[in-house]
């Protein structure tokens, strides 16, 4: 990260840059798109969980919703502090609020992690095979290892067949998968997932119940998705900003899910706050050159968290003066 800081501020010139604001303005809304995708894959799972615990009458529905929102808001935020243990913490601390047990917020966290990653790993690793010599190169200078332009598209082609192969198993009902795989899962998931959501004694009568497969629903992953496509287009949208053709922001937007994913897989970086910037930079760099990829991989950051704060700050502002206590 400091190595690519270093090799892209020598190279910088402010001079070269002009913004074209109404592309700016225009990814703020393809941003807020993309999170509210986000949440409504994660409110699915949750719907999936514990159907029992957040029934409500009917004109209580849109302030549970809009309660589950704010929580998704903040604990989204919440993955700027130090290993990202902001947002489960927040999540859990609040489920009580949102009528959900918090070992069945627990369970929601792992299964939308599951779903949002494969899905985001599937994406990236697509793109990756996509990537021209020069991208490819840029990117391979990131990383902390020595490897061949070959040696990661056939990495990158592997681990796309076993994402696409686990997505495919693992969304089908558990009486359709092959019987090797109904075998392992009964003796070492399904049991304690159905003990965690809807207790011992039925666990064990109604094993088959159990949420897990049930929890990993095509639902999920068509809103992971919806906002996978989302963050792509709003980076296609801040490329735009700076002034290059429709083209080259395509290009540079297709860097946006690996960035994000090479920033979540930092732990030790808040929000993936520098290693999601360098990687943006590092790949966008053969489309834009040294000082747009700069800009563009901050204003991306800029842009997201703008939304996320003013989401926020809207939902707290309803939820205050607007929602019954």
């Amino acid at each position: 990260m400091i190595w690519t800081a270093q090799s892209l501020a020598r190279s910088f010139d402010a001079s070269a840059l002009h913004l074209e604001s109404l592309w700016l303005v225009a990814s703020l809304p393809l941003g807020a798109l993309g999170m509210y995708f986000q949440y409504r894959a994660w409110w699915s799972l949750v719907q999936e969980l514990d159907r029992k615990n957040i029934a409500a009458p009917m004109n209580e529905l849109p302030y549970l919703r809009t309660r589950s929102l704010l929580l998704y808001v903040e604990s989204q935020l919440a993955r700027y502090t130090p290993g990202k243990l902001g947002l489960p913490a927040v999540r859990i601390a609040g489920a009580s609020g949102i009528g959900i047990k918090r070992g069945g917020m627990g369970l929601s966290i792992f299964t939308e992690l599951f779903s949002w990653l494969s899905l985001g790993l599937f994406i990236s690793c697509a793109l990756l095979l996509c990537l021209n010599n020069v991208s490819a190169e840029a990117f391979l200078r990131v990383l902390p290892f020595q490897a061949s332009i070959w040696g990661l598209r056939a990495f990158s082609f592997l681990l796309l067949l076993m994402i696409g192969s686990g997505l495919f198993l693992f969304s089908r009902p558990l009486f359709k998968q092959p019987a090797w795989l109904q075998s392992i899962l009964r003796r070492t998931l399904l049991k304690n997932i159905s003990a965690v959501v809807v207790g011992s004694q039925q666990a064990s009568a109604e094993p088959d119940k159990a949420v897990l497969l049930r929890l990993l629903s095509r639902q999920a992953y068509a809103f992971h998705a919806a906002h996978w496509c989302s963050l792509m287009l709003m980076g296609a949208c801040v490329a735009l900003a700076l002034g290059v053709s429709a083209s080259t922001a395509l290009l540079s937007a297709t860097a946006v899910p690996i960035a994000i994913l090479a920033g979540f897989f930092a732990l030790f970086a808040p929000g993936g706050a520098g290693i999601r910037e360098a990687i943006l930079a590092s790949l966008s760099l053969a489309f834009l050159g040294p000082t747009l990829a700069v800009a563009f991989s901050l204003l991306l950051r800029i842009i997201s968290l703008s939304v996320e704060v003013s989401l926020y700050l809207a939902l707290r502002i309803y939820v205050k003066y607007r929602m019954p206590s």
